[in-house]
């Protein structure tokens, strides 16, 4: 690129000599344009004449100040910084390498090394290095093979993979081999072959002993009442045969547990639609419908536990196979300050993710979902908490500092934390975040912004995700959601 810029021309001015529009700019003690005067003996890029014939031939061109290539005894001498002809420019490494037959964009050390970081993160479950720091040394004036160096004695430390992969990919740029852009897409691409090729090796491994069932049985428990602050559930399911999947709508039934009956959703209504708007299902007092006897045998079956018979609970069966829907869950409440609690379940096979959005208040208000893992070996999730991404889907009032913690209950019942999140671009797997949320085609989130985001590696087990707001910030319309990465 130098050298091409260097064969059109100056940019900076179009009265001078070798103006081109798509030119260099000139730029003081960096780029500049010679005259007879600046490369005669004395002058300011007489250096460039040193080794030409005339001096005419070294007029109105561009320099620049730059390393002057390899000295003629290596490990003795050094090639330094003066001025050199843009046109003659070459790049900080051997006189003998040659240029690669690709094109610059993007950088292939960007690109590997972030896809080892990536992989090391996956593998290790982490993106530090064992002990917290790695370093390499390089010894006074001998490690340089191309000239003398380094002057001083250096070492490099890194505290993740990703650390390394970054400045792998900056060397290229420090060395003129490549330009940013080059080193930003190379990273980009990178991150997604990462994890693509993790997934790749996982699924390869697991198949001699069968598919996962993956996310088998989800809930979500929260404060619901009408409009924006209606529970609103959405799963989708991934190919496969037929199944019939219970959802269902709890609210008195919540008495059993020690919330008190004042806080119970009074009524609970749920309705079952397909991503498109084809409704399925609904249902308003369980025991009361036609299939009373199908849903109690079904929930018997994955465990559920047991609604009133003559509560006012919602539930029902649908027999589906692939594809994306949505539960409208509202709780029958009359109190529109005062929102009561209600639980949303949804039990079914190969559920690919689960979300629910709903006002999201202090103590009781925070929203609960709960999700069960069945695995051969540890699953690949990403949970997320939104609010301030929410505003440009017309919420009014999205929480604007969403707070996600992931819990593995136990046998005894303990709920032990694994992860937590305030914003999610701090998390130290970010990128691998970042990278699944454009594979899976969740609402991206922007850099710096607020929502909460973990990607996880979770053997099989039971969890739940809580969403709360941050600081003073504590009520407003948020959204969790729990995704299987496949």
């Amino acid at each position: 690129m130098i050298r091409h810029l260097a064969g059109l021309g100056q940019s900076s001015d179009p009265s001078a000599k070798r103006y081109h529009p798509n030119g260099f700019p000139l730029i003081p003690d960096l780029i500049e344009l010679t005259t007879p005067q600046s490369v005669a003996p004395g002058g300011r890029h007489a250096v460039v004449s040193q080794r030409r014939d005339t001096v005419e031939a070294v007029v109105d061109k561009i320099v620049v100040r730059a390393w002057r290539g390899n000295p003629a005894d290596p490990l003795s001498q050094v090639g330094g910084v003066d001025w050199v002809l843009a046109e003659s420019w070459v790049p900080y490494q051997m006189k003998t390498f040659v240029s690669p037959a690709f094109p610059g964009y993007v950088s292939g050390h960007s690109t590997f090394s972030r896809t080892a970081a990536e992989v090391m993160t996956l593998w290790f479950g982490s993106p530090f290095y064992p002990g917290g720091l790695s370093e390499k040394r390089f010894p006074r004036d001998t490690f340089l093979l191309f000239e003398r160096g380094p002057t001083e004695e250096l070492a490099l430390q890194w505290a993740t993979y990703y650390d390394a992969a970054d400045q792998a990919g900056q060397s290229r740029i420090y060395g003129g081999i490549h330009v940013p852009v080059d080193d930003y897409g190379g990273r980009r691409l990178g991150a997604r072959l990462g994890l693509e090729g993790f997934l790749k090796a996982q699924t390869m491994r697991s198949e001699a002993s069968g598919p996962a069932s993956g996310l088998v049985n989800v809930s979500t428990r929260g404060l619901s009442g009408s409009g924006e602050r209606v529970l609103i559930a959405g799963f989708v399911l991934s190919d496969g045969a037929s199944q019939s999947v219970l959802v269902r709508s709890a609210g008195p039934a919540l008495a059993a547990f020690g919330l008190a009956a004042d806080r119970c959703a009074p009524d609970p209504r749920l309705e079952v639609f397909r991503s498109g708007g084809g409704f399925l299902a609904a249902n308003d007092d369980w025991g009361l419908g036609p299939a009373a006897a199908q849903v109690r045998a079904a929930a018997a079956a994955r465990g559920a536990f047991a609604l009133p018979e003559s509560g006012r609970d919602a539930a029902t069966l649908v027999n589906v196979t692939e594809g994306a829907f949505t539960v409208n869950a509202s709780s029958g409440s009359t109190r529109p300050n005062d929102l009561p609690v209600q639980l949303v379940e949804v039990y079914g096979e190969r559920l690919r993710n689960v979300s629910t959005r709903g006002l999201v208040r202090p103590g009781e208000g925070t929203l609960i979902a709960g999700f069960s893992l069945a695995t051969v070996e540890p699953a690949m999730v990403l949970v997320r908490g939104l609010g301030p991404a929410l505003a440009g889907f017309g919420i009014r009032e999205p929480l604007a500092n969403p707070v996600i913690r992931v819990h593995r209950l136990t046998a005894g019942g303990a709920a032990e934390l694994v992860a937590e999140n305030d914003e999610w671009d701090q998390d130290p797997k970010a990128s691998l975040a970042a990278v699944a949320s454009t594979k899976l085609g969740a609402i991206p989130l922007e850099p710096g912004a607020r929502d909460a985001a973990v990607f996880l590696q979770l053997p099989a087990g039971n969890y739940t995700v809580s969403l709360q707001g941050a600081g003073t910030a504590v009520e407003g319309v948020g959204l969790v959601e729990v995704y299987l990465v496949r």
